[in-house]
């Protein structure tokens, strides 16, 4: 399937109530999703999972043996679900662990096993703290060349405000949607760091 047609199925995802769509707006999500597609991405970090739309995302475009890893607080019942996004030679592991705290991001050194990460999203806990204790915590794991995105960063006092503060040391664009189109869909604004 194209990209396009990911995001149509996860538009309509419906199983008895469980929907999919990842919180994103869908322009936003589509232009990050082909500047990845591009890459060869092995070793995914994705720091909050929510209902998972976006590793389902990243689990389509990344390479067909990549690893991807979720940090989250709490996935519930949706573990097994999460993990069944992996295709064939896949690994999506979960952390269910605050991702501030330095026994997460020991378990994510161990995970990777010397490894560097190829594309960190950030979309966690939305403080402007919190945004910047997900990037000074495991920016250090992404392999010179890779990406970091920050979801949301239209929120000015938080994400936006650290975002702002950090981007000017990397080649950085911002994908934004300005031509939002019905009340449902917003812009947020994800912003692209290429190291």
């Amino acid at each position: 399937m194209e990209l396009n047609e990911w995001l149509n199925y996860l538009e309509k995802f419906n199983y008895f109530g469980i929907k999919l769509w990842p919180g994103q707006n869908r322009f936003e999500i589509f232009s990050l999703l082909k500047i990845l597609k591009k890459r060869n991405l092995k070793t995914i970090l994705e720091i909050g999972t929510a209902g998972g739309g976006t590793m389902f995302l990243f689990s389509r475009i990344a390479s067909p043996n990549a690893t991807l890893i979720s940090i989250d607080n709490d996935y519930g019942w949706r573990k097994t679900f999460i993990k069944s996004f992996a295709t064939k030679r896949q690994n999506i592991i979960l952390v269910e662990m605050n991702s501030h705290q330095k026994p997460t991001r020991n378990r994510i050194k161990h995970t990777l096993m010397g490894k560097k990460i190829d594309f960190l999203f950030i979309d966690g806990d939305h403080s402007y703290n919190g945004v910047k204790d997900d990037f000074n915590m495991y920016s250090r794991f992404v392999k010179q060349g890779g990406i970091i995105a920050f979801h949301d960063i239209l929120l000015e006092d938080t994400v936006g405000k650290f975002y702002q503060e950090i981007k000017d040391n990397f080649k950085h664009i911002e994908i934004i949607d300005n031509k939002v189109k019905n009340s449902r869909e917003v812009k947020k604004g994800i912003g692209v760091l290429y190291l």
